[in-house]
């Protein structure tokens, strides 16, 4: 139920949003709401349904989970972008050139 109340604000906000004619506004909605969904998407397989969203001690909690999830993304994207700059990615000179 939640769920189709954030879609139906989201399209509420689009409308009144495309309402202005400055293409600044359009792209900055437009980018809001991606970053909405993309939340709600990544919160909701995250947190899979057993989060308790009616008290502030289940928020809170929700709140840590998630965000120590975004923690381990970064660590795991800092780990791989290491391995690949660390990587010989030069191959094999002397080969290429005797090849031709």
């Amino acid at each position: 139920m939640i769920s189709w109340i954030i879609v139906i604000i989201l399209v509420v906000l689009a409308f009144v949003f495309a309402k202005f004619r400055h293409i600044k506004h359009k792209t900055f909605l437009i980018v809001l709401i991606i970053a909405f969904l993309l939340f709600y998407i990544t919160a909701s397989s995250v947190l899979g349904g057993n989060a308790n969203l009616k008290s502030f001690d289940g928020i809170v909690a929700a709140g840590k989970a998630y965000f120590s999830w975004l923690v381990h993304i970064g660590s795991n994207a800092k780990t791989i972008a290491g391995s690949a700059v660390n990587m010989d990615w030069a191959g094999n000179i002397t080969n290429s050139i005797t090849a031709k």
